[in-house]
């Protein structure tokens, strides 16, 4: 007697789907490999969930009342999390990055107005006695490229990280498969998320075995395409803020803050899911289906190639943060890097100790 694989049952309502191998040669054909991918445990892993089983179960007119409410509450879930990303960006760069361009720029047009000369020449004693905003002009982020180029190259690395994920779940999605045969050996007609049993009979977990088209335009106009235009807004909000910053002080803080606006679909997912909706997320998989005639690159060839491919991606980030620090930067354009020899003596002076430490 041959051993049957682990059973599924379709989610809502459970329906017994057996694998019944009815010849010789079915039973000695093994299945196809299957890899099953977790979601994310966020937001946008809440609407994957709804829309792969929940919106199908509207489609169909299933139950409507039910998955219409859990569809609507992912989906708004979602468009709040949305919201409150990009508007935080983008008032952020209203009202705080323009207004600290403009306190640096006006520092900087006072600085070679009355430290500078009619040729454009420096005039060390005028800096000496000069009682302008020499704190403010030497505590902006440009005054040290250096220090600001390495949090920006940071920033850039967290945020490749985000741009990186949304590519993968993207790809992730669109590797299911979108159809299947209409019904099962059953007769019943097949489900687009079934539920998988252990060898004891008990549940495991949900896969997702198709993603019709209708789910798929949901996923990639409501989770993947918002999720990357978060990613690009938070990446070049975050390096105008952190160039525009006035004092070293903030430059961190700012970091901070960002970091926390990354955070809000985490945030709005732990606090407001009910706890039967993260235990789906949780035990729900994405199934990749490789026939058994695929041919692929060997394990060693793809781990060479990624790790170059991290690499690149490494030299682009710095690369990126210092283009940005020293060329696109638009907090003072064109910026001739003249405030660093004489912000670099009055720093130290700044820094000396009244009292030496012990020995």
């Amino acid at each position: 007697m041959v051993e049957a694989e682990p059973a599924r049952l379709c989610c809502q309502p459970y329906q017994r789907l057996l694998q019944v191998a009815t010849t010789e040669e079915q039973v000695q054909t093994e299945p196809p490999k299957e890899d099953h991918i977790d979601l994310p445990a966020d937001i946008y892993g809440l609407t994957i969930s709804v829309a792969t089983s929940d919106l199908p179960h509207v489609l169909e007119g299933s139950r409507t009342t039910f998955h219409l409410l859990r569809l609507f509450f992912g989906l708004a879930c979602l468009a709040i999390n949305v919201w409150l990303q990009l508007m935080i960006v983008m008032e952020v760069d209203r009202y705080i990055v323009a207004r600290a361009v403009h306190n640096t720029q006006a520092n900087y047009a006072q600085y070679h107005a009355e430290v500078f000369d009619i040729d454009g020449n420096f005039l060390a004693d005028k800096w000496a006695d000069w009682d302008g905003p020499k704190a403010k002009l030497c505590g902006m982020g440009l005054s040290k490229v250096k220090f600001t180029a390495s949090i920006i190259f940071l920033w850039t690395i967290r945020m490749l990280s985000e741009v990186r994920s949304c590519l993968q779940l993207t790809h992730d999605i669109f590797q299911v498969p979108r159809t299947q045969p209409s019904t099962t050996s059953t007769g019943r007609k097949a489900r687009a998320t079934v539920a998988a049993l252990n060898e004891n009979n008990e549940f495991e977990r949900f896969d997702v075995m198709i993603i019709d088209m209708p789910a798929r335009m949901c996923l990639a106009s409501c989770v993947t395409i918002p999720k990357l235009i978060v990613g690009i807004a938070l990446l070049y909000g975050g390096c105008r803020w952190f160039a525009a910053t006035e004092s070293w002080e903030d430059l961190i803080l700012n970091a901070l803050a960002l970091e926390f606006v990354i955070g809000i679909d985490e945030l709005i997912f732990e606090a407001f899911a009910p706890l039967r909706a993260k235990q789906t997320v949780e035990k729900t998989k994405l199934v990749h289906v490789h026939p058994e005639d695929s041919v692929g690159k060997t394990r060693d060839d793809k781990l060479v190639m990624n790790t170059l491919w991290r690499l690149l991606q490494l030299f682009l980030c710095m690369v990126w943060a210092y283009i940005y620090t020293t060329k696109l930067q638009q907090v003072i354009p064109n910026f001739p890097a003249d405030v660093h020899t004489p912000c670099s003596g009055y720093l130290d002076a700044q820094a000396s100790l009244f009292c030496e430490t012990l020995g």
